[in-house]
């Protein structure tokens, strides 16, 4: 196989895939691709990380929740005259189908 020199190394790492690697065991042994001694603690330490995240992540999504429920029952601060103010009623048995009306208050 040639060397392909006009592409970062990197790239043509993804572009050609390969399971010859060659490996420096100098200082530790490479385990072989799927020793059945590692993968249940792989699976492991793998699950209980997403475990964890989705957990966390479900607890902050309550929390944002019970803070936004808290929020509409506190009406930031708007007292009852204001919000009195702001509620309309119209009748709406006296405007045509398709005419617009504009009302002011």
């Amino acid at each position: 196989m040639g060397k392909i020199l006009d592409v970062p190394t990197t790239v043509a790492a993804v572009k050609n895939p390969t399971s010859k690697i060659v490996y420096d065991e100098y200082n530790h042994k490479r385990f072989p691709p799927g020793d059945p001694s590692k993968r249940a603690f792989a699976y492991f330490v793998l699950f209980g990380g997403m475990f964890v995240l989705s957990m966390s992540a479900s607890r902050d999504i309550l929390a944002l929740a019970s803070f936004e429920v808290n929020l509409s029952s506190i009406e930031l601060g708007s007292t009852g005259d204001i919000l009195a103010l702001a509620s309309l009623e119209v009748n709406l048995s006296s405007i045509e189908l398709g005419s617009t009306v504009t009302v002011k208050w």
